[in-house]
């Protein structure tokens, strides 16, 4: 009998197909076969990104999915820095880390809270807020929609 995992992580994966306009696009070519152009390589990017309440919860799991020692004690990845204020005081309690593996074309975003307001902070909520957690957790999904657009 095989032993199972009793807590499984839940993991989600997100898959945008190609857009489908350059296939439905037919040329006819009155030449040689042999003289047609090779196909276009892609010098596309996949984005894979990783969402985690804190930052070490996801990066053996990220590891493990790069074969590789990027996150966490590799030091590979590379944090996201912005030059705005605002933008500055949005990241004290948040992380969003990113690896390019360019052989692959593959690029992997890594989003945490790095830190969540208690109760017992005294800082007050913004206008339009009922509770500090409350514009905690918006900005958390500010970084999440900002990761997969």
């Amino acid at each position: 009998m095989e032993a199972r995992n009793p807590s499984p992580s839940p993991v989600r994966v997100l898959i945008r197909p190609p857009p489908s306009s350059s296939a439905s696009t037919t040329t006819t070519t009155t030449g040689n076969p042999s003289s047609a152009p090779p196909p276009s390589s892609s010098d596309g990017v996949v984005v894979i990104g990783f969402i985690a309440r804190r930052h070490d919860d996801s990066t053996h799991l990220l590891n493990r999915v790069i074969d590789s020692n990027v996150f966490a004690s590799g030091n590979l990845d590379k944090p996201l820095l912005v030059d705005d204020e605002e933008a500055k005081e949005w990241f004290k309690r948040r992380r969003i880390s990113y690896f390019r593996d360019r052989d692959k074309g593959i690029l992997f975003l890594h989003f945490s809270s790095t830190r969540c307001c208690s109760v017992h902070d005294s800082f007050e909520p913004s206008l339009g807020f009922d509770s500090v957690v409350e514009e905690h957790e918006f900005g958390d999904l500010q970084g999440m929609l900002f990761m997969f657009s």
